[in-house]
């Protein structure tokens, strides 16, 4: 009995010139297709991390602003501020109990933070609740703690999208160059 490498060998040297040139041929549109569909996902979920990021650090700075001027009475005579709805805002006490929360759109129940991720101030991290959310920790000059979230569930549909059509379009460049490369070799390497 032959060790297995040995027998890959003995199929390869056995196989025609055309069937090891079709091979080597899908071999190579799958290796570059698997590598710029990582390289795409990749790139994509960094560059909508950083975009979500952005968004954290300038919604926190004006939810900031809004919070701390909440201790002030404000007149009733026009409309109220309030804070958009894609993001999840927290007030949280220095003894760790939420206070007010504005929740967003789809309402789903938002991360809870450990004593050590509310010191993790000024750098969005994502945390777990069902579903991962992107969260930015700031204080509030009174010891409390605004934390702003935001779902990373259409981050993550998008990201799963791309890598779907990754996919598909790599089975599609496979079954094109079986279709058109098989007839083409067989003609080009005909005697």
């Amino acid at each position: 009995m032959r060790p297995r490498r040995g027998r890959l060998r003995g199929v390869l040297a056995e196989a025609s010139l055309r069937a090891r040139v079709m091979v080597a041929a899908a071999i190579l549109v799958a290796l570059t297709s698997l590598v710029t569909g990582f390289l795409g996902t990749a790139l994509l979920r960094s560059y909508l991390y950083s975009r979500s990021d952005a968004q954290l650090r300038n919604f926190a700075a004006v939810a900031s602003r809004v919070l701390e001027r909440s201790h002030v009475p404000v007149p009733q005579t026009g409309p109220q501020q309030t804070l958009p709805t894609q993001f999840l805002v927290e007030v949280v006490s220095a003894d760790g109990q939420v206070q007010t929360t504005e929740t967003p759109l789809h309402a789903a129940r938002g991360p809870r933070l450990s004593a050590a991720q509310l010191r993790d101030e000024g750098s969005p991290f994502t945390a777990a609740a069902g579903h991962s959310w992107r969260v930015l920790v700031e204080p509030l000059s009174d010891g409390r703690h605004t934390v702003i979230a935001f779902s990373l569930d259409d981050l993550n549909s998008t990201v799963t999208r791309l890598e779907i059509a990754d996919a598909l379009a790599g089975a599609v460049a496979i079954a094109v160059l079986a279709g058109l490369g098989l007839p083409l070799v067989r003609a080009s390497l005909a005697p």
